[in-house]
């Protein structure tokens, strides 16, 4: 909006100008005096406003708007004062204002809403004169009509009349006229008198025809009260009596009425939307909120429900700081001046509010200006995300979960290829030596040097069921445990691993549910993880084992993968050490990564694959059927036991590589089984012994 400012304060010019300095909304040019407002309109046609103080030095603002009134000047104008008296008010409005303001206490505040109406106002009656004011007018009197055309041409020249002399006539034109099209009349102008029917019973039949809104002037050779009364409560705007001077009235009255009708119309419509505003703002599933200077002037249903207040009004008058949680303010009241400085691309932007219980919520927030009762204010809508933000997190979790598996899995591959190939050729040596020692005697002096090569095979057989543990491919022997009593028979073994100065407390659940389980799983995954609390504990300090009953739904999988709905035992060590850092705890079941020293730490990670195989699995009331693992010392002691009863007949052993099968032939061969027909080339498939009993 253009504005020529006409005003010899400079004091009240600058304080005028800083209030409307909003930027793209209005363009401000100050005049000093009356002569210079005319050099600046002669000068530049493209103002859209004049804003006029009523005093200046060299004469009456009041001479300005006169002069652009006659000039008929496309300019909306307000008139400045510094008293507020009625008369200098009247004068105003009678010579043209579109507004009047007194420079009272807060009137700069309200000034912006006061421009923009009087240019609204300006150029709607602009729009208004710039079309005919079309005036259907049934009149049977032949000179009255004709005494009414004339001075129309002259004196109202934008009115248009529709002349008719019938209320058939009337009633025929409004039935052929569509509300769509411009046929239908702006307004009736209807004579008392009518042949065949009165005005007052036409104006009945034009409101049963729906044509509700259309504004009528009733006009009468007679002054009669009475029917001037019944006219009004019938429907006419207002009534006219045929007195001397009464067609210099008669636009004035036409302009008047339609005016009203409009504004009636608009109001009405105004109204409609007003109510579909509110039934659309109650009805959004979003939050809706005003605030000005600070405080919360208006919330809708939705609003309310987010911030957990039961009826709007208990958020009314709320300090906004009070919704914005702490460490929120100052990016919320940062980008808040940006936009009212009218920086765009602010919003939408993720933020955190407060509920009336205190507890803390991630909403989406959108901002804009607005206006309330006249002064500026800010429309906020505010969407909760906190559901959205769990789910996404929960997702977030999924996929690192996911690529872990494939990590593990991989990695697991790996493992158990190492570790199926590496216990091989510990079997050939554990075979070969236990061959040793069978020939030799305890005094022979290769005696205690063949049991050590056998002990240090057996600690590195060990390691590879470790590597086999984390692979998943050990071969296990579950059965029903009482982990409370397996936690017991280690207690002594674990007070040795974690030394004196940490103190070992368990506390057993008396009513723990049975696992099914290897018992010497649940001794490593003990033993390494108080081997890894000793290593956390400097100096003085105690380590915690506890158990109890579990039972899981379907959200705690979600976060522990692999984790069914169920009933479980729950295993728990805790130490008073140093603890694990964010970044450690988030690869603490990677295989092969430790924080401590060298040659310290493998326990959560050869834990993990047990983990995942027992300790995960679901618990059973009843008992399981458990079952045996046979080495190669069962496989002898079992052949042993056949000589004595039975003989057998070995037709294959078959085994991946030389070696293996060959300490098996020659373990066999020494208890004095015969080789079977076809060595090694048979067409059996797998690994094992085929026995066949005679």
């Amino acid at each position: 909006m253009k504005v020529l400012y006409v005003e010899d304060s400079r004091l009240d010019a600058e304080l005028l100008c800083k209030e409307l300095q909003q930027p793209g909304r209005f363009d401000i040019l100050v005049a000093g005096s009356l002569q210079e407002g005319r050099e600046r309109i002669d000068r530049d046609q493209g103002y859209d406003l004049v804003l006029v103080d009523m005093a200046l030095p060299d004469g009456n603002g009041l001479e300005l708007l006169s002069e652009i009134r006659k000039r008929a000047l496309p300019l909306a104008v307000v008139v400045l004062t510094g008293s507020g008296d009625e008369e200098s008010a009247v004068a105003a409005l009678k010579a043209g204002a579109d507004d009047y303001v007194v420079k009272s206490e807060g009137y700069l505040g309200r000034l912006v809403s006061t421009l923009d109406d009087s240019l609204a106002r300006f150029r709607a009656e602009s729009d208004r004169r710039s079309h005919p004011l079309r005036v259907l007018y049934a009149e049977p009197n032949a000179d009255d009509v004709d005494l009414a055309v004339r001075h129309f041409s002259h004196h109202a020249p934008h009115i248009r009349l529709l002349t008719v002399t019938t209320a058939a006539e009337v009633l025929a034109r409004l039935a052929a006229s569509s509300p769509d099209t411009a046929a239908i009349p702006d307004v009736l102008l209807l004579d008392y008198r009518l042949p065949g029917m009165s005005a007052l019973e036409l104006i009945k039949a034009v409101r049963r025809m729906g044509a509700v809104d259309l504004p009528a002037v009733l006009i009468t050779g007679h002054g009669s009260e009475e029917a001037a009364v019944q006219a009004l409560r019938l429907g006419f705007a207002d009534y006219l009596v045929k007195a001397p001077g009464y067609l210099f009235k008669l636009p004035g009255t036409l302009e008047s009425v339609f005016s009203g009708a409009e504004l009636l119309r608009e109001r009405r419509m105004l109204q409609e939307s007003e109510a579909r505003f509110r039934h659309l703002v109650n009805l959004s599933p979003d939050g809706i909120a005003v605030h000005q200077d600070g405080e919360i002037v208006f919330v809708n249903p939705a609003g309310a429900r987010i911030l957990g207040a039961e009826e709007p009004e208990q958020l009314f008058g709320k300090a906004i700081r009070d919704v914005i949680h702490p460490d929120y303010w100052e990016a919320a009241g940062d980008r808040m001046q940006r936009m009212m400085k009218g920086e765009k691309g602010l919003y939408p932007v993720e933020d955190c509010y407060m509920r009336l219980d205190g507890t803390a919520i991630r909403v989406e927030v959108t901002a804009a200006p607005f206006t309330h009762r006249g002064a500026p204010a800010v429309q906020v809508v505010v969407r909760d995300i906190t559901e959205r933000k769990k789910t996404e997190e929960a997702v977030r979790n999924l996929e690192a979960q996911l690529s872990q598996a494939h990590k593990m899995e991989a990695v697991g591959r790996l493992a158990g290829g190492v570790a199926h190939d590496f216990n091989n050729m510990l079997n050939v040596i554990l075979g070969y030596a236990d061959l040793a020692l069978e020939r030799l005697t305890r005094a022979d002096p290769l005696y205690a040097d063949v049991d050590e090569i056998r002990q240090a095979a057996e600690r590195s057989a060990s390691l590879t069921r470790q590597l086999l543990a984390f692979a998943r491919r050990q071969n296990i022997a579950p059965r029903a445990l009482d982990l409370n009593a397996q936690v017991r028979q280690t207690e002594k073994m674990l007070q040795r691993l974690i030394g004196e100065d940490i103190e070992l407390t368990f506390h057993p659940d008396p009513d723990l549910w049975t696992v099914n389980m290897d018992p010497s799983q649940v001794d490593q995954i003990l033993a390494n993880l108080a081997v890894n609390s000793r290593d956390a504990i400097a100096g003085v300090g105690s380590l915690i084992i506890e158990t109890a009953n579990v039972v899981k739904d379907e959200a705690c999988g979600t976060t522990h993968a692999g984790l069914t709905p169920g009933e479980y035992v729950l295993l728990t060590l805790s130490d008073t050490g140093r603890g694990m850092d964010p970044e450690t705890l988030e690869r603490l079941f990677e295989p092969f990564f430790h924080h401590k020293g060298r040659r310290r730490g493998h326990g959560s990670r050869s834990g993990d694959g047990i983990r995942h195989r027992e300790t995960e699995r679901r618990v059973r009331r009843c008992l399981q059927r458990a079952w045996s693992r046979h080495d190669l010392q069962d496989l002898l002691a079992a052949l042993r036991w056949k000589t004595r009863f039975g003989g057998i007949h070995l037709t294959g052993v078959i085994e991946i590589g030389s070696s293996p099968r060959a300490v098996r032939w020659r373990a066999l061969q020494a208890r004095g089984c015969p080789r079977a027909r076809g060595g090694a080339g048979g067409t059996a498939r797998g690994r094992g012994l085929a026995m066949r009993s005679w």
